[in-house]
């Protein structure tokens, strides 16, 4: 469950102008409330997939958009097979709709490398990279049997790649209080609501 302190996924990117935010999971919103960011800081809506720790946030922005009368239309990026869920997840209670939402699905499949050459082929020479860390090294076993990563592997992943900033997408609600020393101990950084993050010499 979402708190002050632990989150599911949701990842603001300010490029400019444009506010893309990435796989708000449950809770995001509030988070955003938390950090500061109002709902028309976010111009686009981008999914990766429908677990919902990847797209529970969205009604709650679109609605917060609408309530707030958000003046710009939010453009919404989505594998085109969950076409049927976003519209669930856009119109999941009732609300006065005023928001302009540009549904913008991917039709195009693309190649999926798995396994390591694909996570460090697309790694190689980030500024920046946000890579699944669901488990502590103690797990390592059930990091295995569920295919996520571990903290450390994590890292070792960002350091061979010489990632400048490499910042987890934790699940680590599951792991004791500690959990969140021990990534970092792991050499992950686990930031912060509102924690700002320089890319390319660029703050934020």
């Amino acid at each position: 469950m979402p708190t002050r302190y632990r989150n599911h996924n949701g990842y603001l990117l300010r490029w400019d102008d444009e506010g893309l935010l990435f796989d708000p999971g449950g809770g995001t919103r509030c988070q955003m409330v938390l950090a500061g960011v109002p709902a028309s800081a976010v111009n686009r809506l981008c999914l990766t997939h429908f677990h919902g720790y990847h797209c529970l946030g969205v009604p709650g922005i679109i609605q917060r958009s609408s309530l707030d009368r958000v003046d710009h239309p939010i453009s919404a990026h989505f594998p085109a097979s969950g076409a049927q869920h976003f519209a669930r997840l856009r119109h999941a209670s009732i609300f006065y709709d005023t928001v302009g939402v540009r549904e913008e699905p991917i039709e195009a499949a693309g190649p999926v490398a798995v396994g390591a050459f694909g996570v460090s082929e697309l790694a190689d020479g980030a500024d920046m990279l946000v890579i699944g860390a669901t488990f502590l090294a103690h797990d390592e076993d059930l990091a295995v049997r569920y295919g996520h990563l571990t903290a450390r592997q994590a890292a070792g992943v960002a350091a061979a790649c010489g990632v400048a900033y490499a910042g987890a997408r934790a699940t680590l609600g599951r792991a004791l209080s500690g959990g969140k020393s021990h990534a970092q101990g792991d050499g992950l950084f686990l930031p912060g609501v509102g924690d700002e993050v320089g890319v390319g010499g660029l703050a934020g």
